[in-house]
């Protein structure tokens, strides 16, 4: 069974879905916190071994599942050469950042997180 660190995995998604956290950290890098979009799907599939969790079998069940392989479906779309500003503004992104939005919660309660 792959380990997967759903840390990762939330903190990953809650800053795909908020444009705050993009327009602060992404965009105008702080010193307070250092983080990326590049970083950010790196930590999401790579990182947290979600990818290859989810092509070895279910992980969050089947619909949340299947919303995950999308936002790694779009992000491959995404060109990630291009100035933070201007990936967040691309239609691909902000379906991802919806997506993220939308299944946050269920992740959190499903793996039982607590912040």
């Amino acid at each position: 069974m792959i380990q997967i660190n759903v840390r990762d995995i939330i903190v990953s998604l809650a800053e795909m879905a908020s444009p705050l956290f993009q327009q602060r950290v992404w965009i105008r890098p702080s010193t307070e916190w250092e983080s990326s979009y590049v970083e950010c799907i790196s930590r999401l599939f790579d990182d947290s071994g979600l990818q290859d969790a989810l092509r070895s079998g279910s992980v969050f069940g089947q619909e949340i599942d299947g919303l995950l392989r999308k936002i790694d479906e779009l992000t491959d779309a995404i060109d990630f050469r291009r100035p933070e500003e201007r990936i967040v503004a691309d239609p691909d992104f902000r379906s991802c950042s919806q997506i993220a939005a939308d299944i946050l919660p269920f992740i959190m309660l499903k793996s039982g997180y607590e912040p």
